[in-house]
């Protein structure tokens, strides 16, 4: 079970044509962090997450514990209704 669940093992995502899954991955983080001897400010987490959904051109899957973010929402209704497929998955537990 190791051999499938080491984290010193990148997980690499391909589409089934072999292209790469994400093409512009980013680290952020909302607290300050240091990159190669630099301090970097905390980054906008919500902000982050509106510029990663109106960037989609195909499709967007996400599965979440809990949201309550008014303007994602309305930035994933803007990306369906711009022929987007969004799909988006919640606990059940916080539904009810």
């Amino acid at each position: 079970m190791r051999g499938a669940n080491d984290p010193f093992t990148p997980l690499v995502l391909e589409s089934p044509d072999g292209s790469p899954g994400y093409s512009n991955a980013k680290l952020v983080a909302n607290h300050t962090s240091w990159l190669r001897g630099t301090v970097r400010p905390p980054n906008d987490l919500k902000q982050t997450w509106i510029d990663f959904i109106n960037g989609a051109k195909k499709e967007l899957v996400l599965n979440i514990f809990d949201f309550d973010l008014h303007d994602v929402a309305d930035a994933l209704v803007a990306r369906h209704l711009a022929g987007v497929s969004v799909r988006v998955g919640i606990d059940q537990g916080v539904i009810k």
